[in-house]
């Protein structure tokens, strides 16, 4: 049994660049790269509670819509109301005066009442509670699912990261034995190691789309498109 550098003599720089050399970069390439994505997803993340008071903003103003719109849907049937007590009848103000209680006034026809008012605030009051609670609910929800999704995101990285070492670091690892020893490898034992390596750069997209769900949704358009395509493809 003889070295790499026996084996290849002057041909070892060739053997290095060409086989060594990219495995090696291969290996750490596939780490960074898991290692900044990681990162990103961290600070994508995280860019919620950098810019808060946008979220605050946005929660703002989508409540004051919707109160605006609520008491757009109140308002209206109120002024209808009064306009038709204008316009009716004798006899039915004096029905209305009659059932009335000390608290009514009248001002040239016009019967308005205090209770009235209170009906109308008190209902107005409503949907200001209602959507407070709405806003909690809808913050408590969105704080898991975003823990939730920093869990899996950064077990994903853990699981990359550990695939790649594992299956690529022995295939690296035989070369800096042969480099750094007398100790020659089989070669039957690095190509059981190169095909795992391959399995890992081929499997890594996939435990993306597995663990991440928008990567799974893209994939799922992706697919649908080429199917789209190919069926059209086959119709003309």
């Amino acid at each position: 049994m003889c070295s790499s550098n026996e084996m290849y003599g002057h041909n070892f720089v060739i053997y290095f660049s060409f086989i060594f050399g990219p495995g090696t970069l291969l290996m750490f390439t596939v780490i960074s790269i898991t290692v900044i994505t990681g990162i990103r997803i961290w600070k994508i993340f995280f860019s919620s509670h950098v810019h808060p008071v946008n979220i605050r903003r946005k929660q703002t103003c989508s409540s004051h819509d919707k109160e605006a719109e609520f008491s757009s849907e109140i308002m209206p049937n109120q002024g209808t109301r009064c306009p038709q007590d204008n316009y009716v009848g004798n006899d039915v103000i004096q029905n209305i005066t009659n059932m009335q209680t000390n608290d009514y006034k009248e001002n040239n026809g016009v019967v308005m009442s205090s209770k009235r008012k209170r009906k109308v605030y008190s209902i107005s009051s409503e949907p200001l509670t209602r959507f407070k609670r709405m806003s909690l609910a809808w913050k408590s929800d969105q704080h898991l699912d975003r823990k939730a999704w920093e869990i899996r995101a950064f077990s994903t990285c853990v699981i990359l990261v550990m695939t790649s070492i594992i299956f690529t670091g022995p295939f690296v690892a035989t070369f800096w034995v042969e480099i750094l020893t007398s100790t020659v490898v089989k070669r039957k034992t690095q190509v059981v190691l190169f095909i795992l390596h391959m399995l890992n750069v081929v499997v890594d997209p996939f435990i993306y789309a597995w663990r991440i769900p928008e990567i799974k949704a893209q994939l799922k358009k992706c697919l649908k498109s080429r199917k789209r395509n190919s069926k059209k493809v086959l119709e003309s």
